[in-house]
């Protein structure tokens, strides 16, 4: 199941962010999205795991947890439907 999280701290590393996400299960994937242009975090993230219901556990754990002084949001990711 893919995740998407925002509204990260601009130190965030793809380790620190899988480190988060395998407390709830196997993490396929971590990755901070940064900048084209500047290569600086842009406070975006993807995160995939394998086993979609410890997915769903830790989008209901981790949403709205404070880091850096602000709420992170977590939600399962899906590509809405092309018409």
């Amino acid at each position: 199941m893919d995740i998407f999280v925002d509204n990260l701290p601009q130190d965030l590393t793809d380790q620190i962010l899988f480190d988060l996400f395998r407390i709830y299960g196997e993490v396929t994937s971590a990755t901070v999205m940064r900048s084209w242009h500047s290569g600086e975090v842009i406070g975006m993230a993807m995160v995939s795991m394998r086993d979609s219901g410890q997915a769903q556990v830790a989008v209901e754990k981790l949403n709205a947890t404070v880091m850096d002084g602000e709420p992170i949001v977590v939600s399962a990711f899906s590509v809405p439907p092309v018409v």
